[in-house]
């Protein structure tokens, strides 16, 4: 089957795919999302699809991955603990990636990546410190660890990475 990326759009709380109408049967879960636990909030799902920020990833008809992608900087981005960005260059950011469990292990994680690296060469990412798959997926594709930042709303540390835009391939990545 075809594996691609489709638009989602909100139109009066109701969500299409392509123009056809789907339907949510839970939300992403994440290694830790602050004060939600292990979802993220069905209302910032929605808001990433209303403001044009949300992707899926499709097998056919069936949604097997989903990133909100932000072009332009991250307020939460400015202070970075314990390292430095690559370079300040101005970037996109890669938020709520998630993949579907029935296609975990098949690349999802890597084609939301080059999508997000087809717009912007340039990109930011955080991850929970224990959320390993993650770790694994940015060293599979080239992201250095570059530090910790701070979401003070959750009281959580979040390790930082960003691709390095000098690298031909992508294919480095320290922790």
């Amino acid at each position: 089957e075809d594996v691609g990326f489709k638009t989602v759009t909100c139109d009066n709380r109701k969500f299409y795919l392509n123009g056809k109408p789907i339907f949510f049967y839970g939300v992403c879960k994440h290694e830790m999302y602050g004060e939600y636990g292990h979802t993220v909030p069905k209302e910032l799902i929605e808001k990433d699809i209303e403001i044009g920020q949300s992707y899926v990833c499709t097998e056919g008809e069936k949604i097997i991955g989903v990133l909100a992608f932000i072009p332009g900087e991250d307020p939460t981005y400015k202070v970075i603990y314990d390292g430095n960005w690559l370079n300040e260059e101005p970037y996109g950011v890669i938020h709520r990636i998630a993949v579907s469990d029935k296609a975990r292990g098949k690349g999802v994680s890597g084609l939301c990546f080059d999508f997000a690296f087809s717009d912007c060469k340039n990109l930011k990412i955080d991850t929970h410190k224990d959320n390993i798959p993650m770790q694994r997926a940015l060293a599979k594709h080239g992201f250095r660890q570059c530090g910790i930042i701070l979401y003070l709303k959750f009281k959580n540390q979040f390790h930082t990475c960003q691709s390095d835009i000098s690298a031909a391939e992508r294919n480095f990545f320290c922790m």
